[in-house]
């Protein structure tokens, strides 16, 4: 029972949070109750979420971020113009595990996440880059240029078989 409450409060607050509690502290000077609060402080109850996006060059004009579940109720994902998030938004708060963006202009992205508890948040994940470059505008205008193209070819074809046909009755 008193394992399971150190490591209950320790994966919800770390150390602090338990030596303020107060209810264990004459137990704390057993070497159990110490390696299991050395290991416990480590980090292990507050990992920091992976982040992901399903492209690193979005061209189409959208892309998605996605994280796994790190058993946190909730997430918050932060953007930054910068690498270093010296001007982060915040972009989701939440309970869900992905988010799709657009209508981003060019330029790099940054991204980073962290989980957050009813004791507190946890730490940052990696920053995630996406660079948003869209397609040019000759392009662009090419495609369209094509489509026209083969809109009148099959509204040609259309017309002269429907004369042929009515010719031919």
């Amino acid at each position: 029972m008193l394992f399971t409450y150190i490591k209950s409060r320790m994966a919800r607050g770390g150390l602090f949070l338990l030596l303020k509690s107060g209810c264990y502290r004459p137990l704390l000077h057993h070497p159990l109750v110490l390696c299991v609060l050395l290991l416990a402080s480590s980090g292990a109850g507050l990992a920091a979420p992976t982040l992901e996006a399903d492209t690193q060059l979005a061209t189409a004009g959208y892309y998605q971020l996605q994280w796994d579940g790190t058993g946190a109720t909730d997430h918050e994902l932060q953007e930054s113009l910068r690498a270093d998030f010296s001007d982060p938004m915040t972009l989701y708060r939440g309970s869900d595990r992905a988010t799709m963006l657009t209508g981003r202009p060019d330029g790099e992205y940054h991204y980073r996440l962290r989980a957050l508890h009813e004791d507190g948040a946890g730490p940052w994940s990696k920053t995630l880059r996406v660079e948003v470059r869209h397609h040019p505008l000759s392009r662009a205008l090419l495609f369209f240029a094509m489509g026209a193209l083969v809109f009148l070819a099959t509204l040609a074809a259309i017309l002269v078989g429907n004369r042929r046909q009515g010719d031919g009755a």
